[in-house]
Order: C-alpha cells, then structure tokens, then sequence
C-alpha cells in the first residue's frame, strides 16, 4: 500500500469585540447611564484586521458566547478580586468581517459594580460556533459563590476562579456530533493575553483621542493624562481558538483496484457504512481555559468519522473527519493509530508513520512550519490531513538463489495491510536477474471465515487449487530484488506459495488434481534437468529439515510441520526455500597402470543403469517425489576421459540425472544396477547398487535419510533422495571390479565403504 501524508497549519480563529461604551468619562457623571453606572458593552467593529499571523474573522452563524468576567482593584484598595458571569449572542458575519455581541437579557455587565476606573478586567470565554444552545457549552463551576451584596450589587462575585472544565468527543462521530463538539475558547484579554485591546491615547494638541488596535493584556481604564480624573476605558477583542484537533483521512484507491470503476473500493462487512476506526488518539479531558492547556487525558477508540464521499473519474475518494482532543504524542506511537477495512482488506497506519511523514514534508521549509521538521505531538487548533493512497499490497521484491546442491532462497519483503506475523527460515544466497528461467512462481488461494493471522487462522491445505499459470516476475537490478503482477487481494485469502522450474532454462507445467494434489512431472535422462521446488519453511531450530517419503519437505511428522502456513498479507519476510529435487549420479570409472589394467577410451566406454523407472512427479504442496513408469535401462552421458600418465591410471566419467527412487524393491526386476562395458567388449556389472555402503553422510541443510545400517555399522544406501549428488568410483581390471566407493557430494556427501566385485559377478 502505498501512503502519502499532508499537514496542514491552518487555524481558524473565531472572533467577536467586547467593548465599552465609547464616550468619555468623568468624576462627574456617565454617558449612556444606566441607572449611573458604566456599562461594559459589546460591539463590533468593521473592518476584520491581520495580525501576528492570526486570521480574525467573526461567526459564520449566530453562536452563543458564555464569558467570565474577572475584576481587579489595580489601587490596591480592595484585595479581593470579584467575578461575574456574562451570557452574549454574536452575530452571524462573512468574510473578515467581525460578529458584534449582545448581551442576553439580564446580562448586561458594568465596570461600576467591578472596581469602576480602577479596574482591570480579565475576560475568558467559551463557544460552540453556529450554536445558540447555552445547553451545548461545558459546564463552568461557580461552586462557592457568593454576591458583593445581594441587594445593590447581585451580579458579581467573590469566590474561587474557575478556570477549568470537562470536555470530550463522541467517539462515534457524525456531521451533527463534529459540529457540537467543535469547543473554542478565548483567553486573549488576560496579562498574557494578545490582541484583545482597543486602548486610547489623548492628544492634548488638538484634544482628540487616537485609537489603538489589537493591544495585548488586561482591560483598563485609561486618563487623558497623569491625575487626571477624565478618561476612556478600553473596547475589548475576543479572539476564539479551537479547543480540539481535527483529523482528515481522505483514501483513494489506487493500484489493484478498479479505477475505471466506481463499483468497487467498499466498506466491508458493515451495517454502519463504514468501519475506520482510530485509537489511541485521546477524546476526554480537563481544559483549562486560562492558558488553553489540557490536563486528564484519556482515549477510547474511535469507531465512527463524518463521511465525505464522491467518486470523481470513477476513482473512490473516501473523505473522513473527526474531532480529537490534543496530546497524543504520535512520533513515539509505534502502534496502529488508523485502521480500517476495504473490500475485506485491513489497512494499518502507525502513529510513528503519520509523524515521520510529517516531518518530511516539511523537512524543506524555512518558514515558522520548519518547526514541524522535529513534529511529535497532536496540538490544538490544528488540522491534520492524512491521505492515503489505498492499494492491495503487491507480491514484489522478491530475490532467489542457488547454493550448490543444497538450497534455493527467495525472500519477499514487507506488506502493508495486515496484522500476521510469521517466523520463517532463510538460508542461502540469491538469484539474480540471470537466473530469470531458472523458477517460476506459483500460489494457491485459500479462503478464510474472518481476518486472518499467524496464530488464528493457521492452514495446511496445501494440496491443491494453485494456478497453473505463473506469476510474471522481472528482476529490479537497483534493488536487487525481483517484483511479480501478483497481490494481496484482501484479509480474508491467502496463500500457500510454491517456487518450481528446472534451472536449467526450460519451464514447467503445473498439472491439476485435486483428489492427489497438483503436481509438475519431471524425468530422468542423460541431458540432465536439474528440477527444483521450494516453498517458504517454519524457522527451523535446527541447522537441517527432514524429508521423508510419506511428507515430502514436511518433515516425518503430521502434527509438527516444516513447510509454513498458509500465508495472508504480511508484514514478514517470506523467505522460500528451493530444494534440488531430482538425483544427480556421477559414475568415474578407472583402471591400473600395471599388466592387468583394462583399456578405456572416451569413445568405447560406456556405463549403463540397469532396471530404473525414468518418470516421475513433485507435488506442489510438499515437494514429495514419486517415481513411476516401466523400468528401463539407459546409458550415461560420457562427460570426460583422461588419459594414462604415468602412474595415474586412465578414467573415464559419466552422469545421468534420474527421479529420486528405491534402488531395489525385493526383487530381481526390480533391483537398479550398473553395466560397464569396455572397449574390449567385456562387460562389468554391478547388479544391485542397494548393497553399496556409506561411512560417512555430511548434513549442511538435509538430515541424513539413512537409517539401516550394516554390521560393521555403515550405512546402507538404498534409496536416491531428492537433494543428494551420488559418486561412484569403480576401478576395473581384468581381474574383476574393485574399490567401488559411493559418495553424495555438492548438496550432502556420503563417502562409501570399498568393495570389491569380480567379472563373473
């Protein structure tokens, strides 16, 4: 699956104006009096301003505004600090236009009742945009409170500030959920505050007073010059910020989806119409409004986000939000944070990729979002847009080789879309691109009741139902690696891989049978073909598989098994061992230098193997061989003859690549044997090869097969297994035939015992 990611710094500051009135004040008396007092109005203001990179625009729609007011007696006089609530309704705007607000009914506020010119007011603020429902805001406690006095001054407090409330998302998210959870907050008229003044200035020159935009702190009172007792106060600016964090997940289907089509690219297996869901990311906790941090942080899984779908060109666009609360540290979440499920495929993303491919879009910037090039943790008010390319995992990288006579290796490397893990045996060094006939690539497909992993959905199935035509493979030389046109489908198949061919340039036909298995057949013959079969193996604790004659590559044993599982889209390694599966007999026949040595030639010398069955087949599920047709004699290829010199007597040699076979059935037809014949025209037979011993049988990747022994503790070789090269090194005289040793060698090397053969026999 191929993955793109996008951070967006986008911030949506939501603003109103608070205000007092604007006339002047003096000792003597109030403009606009409401019952003598000064009241702290709401108004807004015309012209939307750019300021220290903060976007100000008003409320799109009329939105409900829950305010606390706090009062400070800046002369000292009055230690203790008074508090009121304050409910406005700010105006629907557009553009950058600001929302004016108006107090609710009963809600008007007054600098009278706080501390009247010695006033300091700090103002933080909650709302729900588009929301007039005062119900939809956080509970603010006011626990504790009590009136300045009951009678003349009932509007505000003394008590404990609050600060903080509770607040969480739905963790199934719809359109109308988002938009009642979308908390934003203000805090700019503070002492840390930014922007949240309209102060004033006098000109004593031509007695105006200039205003001052966008200053920072508290609001306050402000004289026409030092003692003066005539003055204005300052207008008020709330700039509202997002409490929480938003995430966008747009999939797109890509590679092995019908792109040309609409119809496929679905949720699976869902009532709800979808089934992303997102952990770890955290949906409950304390904010606190005062300096817009979170405390008590807590997570529960996402299992529903507002849909947004449209299939533009016919390729599925899956469009998907959710709110979430900030402090989830991503970079250190090596988990799933996004799954999800599409056309019974689940997809995965980690917190760590979300966060590294933040970092590397931005790893070229120069501007303030260069800090995101070391990006760890979720912030608030920010937009994450999280796009994913959805493709089925393809079957690539795929690198083979041959080690001489022992195995063939093939590693796949990671998928994308899944949960298994598998632990699998790899040994040996790779094919490359010159090695391209030398194996193809086959699967069979199973099918599982549900998703599938290493420990849940373990299969051993393997017997039939692989396709018959193989993969198309093509070896990458900048990586090393050979890639396929096969994929994943989904979760819910997988697949037992098989790797067979002749290694020599010719390809195999896989033959169907579904009651004996699926096969390929191979043959015997002086031109040898040296046929190969492989499959991916259980990381062996040993240094050595066991192939029997019941189980094949499987090993002696129905409960314990060698060959791996049936294999779903995975994160492992495959590695595929490929096994030499024919048997490969060398025959070096040599003579004397003395009165009784035989004459030999590299034209007239010819060996025979007597009684043979020349056919056989592999199965596709075990790599078991089996011979079979009607036995046959056949002579070896002559492959060198080297002449007398000296005292190193003449030698000719001979191979012959047969079916993996038992040298004798109990009878004398059915008992393989060799036929020298001389340049003489003499003949020199070893009847029954079966009696040939070994006293010595190396095991680099196969365990020893041979378990009969003689008396004097040799094995008997009885058999040709796949996976073994067979010497024999016959010397002939006229005399008879002697020192006949027999020896696997390249793949595993038996070294046999001496013996000595006359001519009658």
């Amino acid at each position: 699956m191929t993955t793109l990611f996008k951070y967006t710094l986008s911030m949506v500051a939501l603003c109103g104006a608070l205000a007092s009135c604007s006339d002047e004040t003096t000792s003597g008396g109030n403009a606009n009096n409401n019952d003598g007092k000064e009241l702290i109005a709401l108004s807004g203001n015309d012209n939307g301003v750019t300021r220290a990179a903060l976007t100000r625009g008003g409320f799109s729609a009329a939105t409900t505004v829950e305010m606390r007011i706090k009062a400070e007696d800046i002369s000292g006089i009055v230690t203790t600090d008074r508090y009121a609530k304050a409910t406005a309704t700010a105006s629907a705007t557009t553009g950058n236009d600001l929302s004016s607000l108006t107090y609710a009914g009963g809600m008007a506020r007054y600098w009278d009742d706080a501390f009247g010119r010695n006033s300091q007011l700090t103002i933080y603020a909650f709302a729900i945009p588009g929301k007039t429902d005062a119900t939809l805001l956080p509970t603010w406690s006011s626990d504790g409170w009590t009136a300045v006095d009951a009678s003349t001054n009932p509007n505000w407090y003394i008590g404990t500030e609050y600060t903080t409330v509770t607040w969480g998302v739905e963790t199934v998210q719809t359109a109308a959920t988002m938009l009642e959870d979308d908390l934003t907050y203000s805090n700019n008229i503070s002492a840390n505050g930014k922007g949240g003044r309209y102060y004033y200035t006098y000109n004593t020159s031509n007695s105006t007073w200039t205003e001052n935009k966008f200053g920072d702190g508290p609001l306050t009172w402000t004289a026409k010059a030092k003692g003066e007792t005539t003055g204005k106060f300052d207008k008020g600016h709330l700039v509202f910020k997002h409490a929480l964090a938003k995430i966008e997940i747009n999939l797109k289907e890509s590679n092995g989806y019908d792109t040309s089509s609409a119809g496929d690219f679905q949720w699976t297996n869902t009532a709800t119409g979808q089934n992303i869901t997102l952990t770890g990311f955290n949906t409950s906790g304390t904010f606190d409004v005062s300096d817009g941090s979170w405390d008590g942080l807590s997570s529960s899984k996402i299992t529903q986000m507002d849909e947004e779908t449209g299939t533009p060109a016919a390729q599925t666009t899956r469009q998907l939000y959710a709110y979430v609360l900030p402090g989830t540290n991503l970079y250190n979440t090596t988990t799933n944070v996004v799954e999800f499920e599409i056309d019974n495929s689940k997809y995965y993303v980690t917190g760590t990729q979300i966060a590294n491919a933040i970092r590397k879009y931005y790893e070229n910037a120069t501007d303030a979002t260069a800090a995101y090039k070391t990006f760890t943790t979720i912030e608030s008010g920010k937009h994450y847009v999280i796009n994913l390319s959805v493709a089925k995992k393809s079957i690539e990288r795929i690198t083979a080789a041959i080690v001489d006579w022992e195995t063939v290796n093939s590693d796949d490397a990671d998928a994308q879309n899944t949960y298994a893990k598998f632990t699998l045996d790899d040994r040996g060094s790779k094919l490359t691109d010159v090695s391209d006939l030398k194996f193809n690539l086959y699967r069979a497909a199973k099918d599982a009741g549900d998703y599938i992993t290493a420990n849940t959905e373990a299969n051993y199935d393997w017997k039939s139902g692989y396709s018959t035509t193989a993969a198309t493979k093509l070896y990458d030389t900048n990586n090393s690696l050979w890639t396929t046109n096969w994929y994943y489908d989904n979760n819910q198949t997988y697949y037992h891989f098989r790797a067979v061919g002749d290694n020599d340039g010719a390809n195999v036909g896989i033959n169907t049978d579904a009651n004996n298995g699926d096969y390929f057949s191979i043959g015997s013959g002086s031109a040898y073909k040296d046929y190969i079969w492989g499959a991916p193996f259980n990381k062996n604790t040993g240094n050595t598989f066991t192939y029997s004659t019941t189980y094949g590559f499987d090993g002696a044993s129905t409960t314990t098994h060698q060959l791996a599982q049936a294999i779903s889209s995975t994160g492992s390694q495959i590695n595929m061992l490929l096994f030499h599966v024919t048997s490969h007999i060398t025959v070096n026949i040599k003579t004397t230098t003395g009165d009784n040595k035989v004459t030999l030639d590299g034209t007239n010398t010819k060996v025979e193997i007597l009684k043979f069955l020349p056919d056989g087949k592999v199965l596709m599920g075990n790599g078991l061989v089996s011979a079979s047709g009607t036995r046959t004699t056949k002579a070896m290829n002559l492959d060198a003859y080297t002449v007398e010199n000296g005292t190193t007597p003449a030698q000719v040699t001979f191979s012959y690549g047969v079916v993996p076979q038992s040298l004798s059935d109990g009878t004398t037809d059915g008992t393989i044997g060799l036929r020298i014949t001389t340049p003489d025209g003499n003949q020199y037979v070893v009847s029954d090869l079966s009696k040939c011993t070994a006293t010595a049988i190396t095991n680099d990747n196969l365990t020893n097969p041979y378990t009969e022994k003689d008396d004097k503790g040799n094995y008997k070789i009885t058999s040709w297994f796949p996976g073994y090269k067979y010497t024999y090194n016959i010397t002939i005289k006229k005399t008879g035939i002697e020192r006949i040793t027999a020896a696997v060698v390249g793949w595993e090397t038996v070294t046999g015992k001496d013996i000595e053969i006359d001519l009658e026999n």
